[in-house]
């Protein structure tokens, strides 16, 4: 699901419960203009090929690397916390 900053939906896909979801990344944010635009995503999402991707098309990724990442990336952590607040995670505290 694509949200703005205030968590309001503006996309979303459906797909197979047994897909992940960095496989129909690209699709869906393929209709919007990156530039300059935060994209926020959990660590589900951290693929080279995708940042790249991002960054190709002037968007910032604000994507944490993996626990496991041979170079991990630097991450604007107090913007992706900012994540946690338009999530189902607020829902949770």
């Amino acid at each position: 699901m694509v949200t703005d900053g205030l968590g309001n939906p503006l996309r979303f896909l459906l797909s197979s419960g047994n897909r992940n979801d960095i496989c129909l990344a690209r699709e869906i944010l393929e209709p919007f203009a990156l530039t300059g635009k935060l994209i926020l995503a959990d660590k589900g999402y951290d693929s080279d090929k995708f940042v790249r991707w991002i960054k190709e098309r002037g968007g910032i990724p604000v994507i944490p690397s993996r626990n496991s990442a041979r170079q991990p990336r630097e991450t604007d952590w107090h913007t992706y916390n900012c994540l946690l607040y338009t999530s189902d995670a607020a829902d949770d505290k």
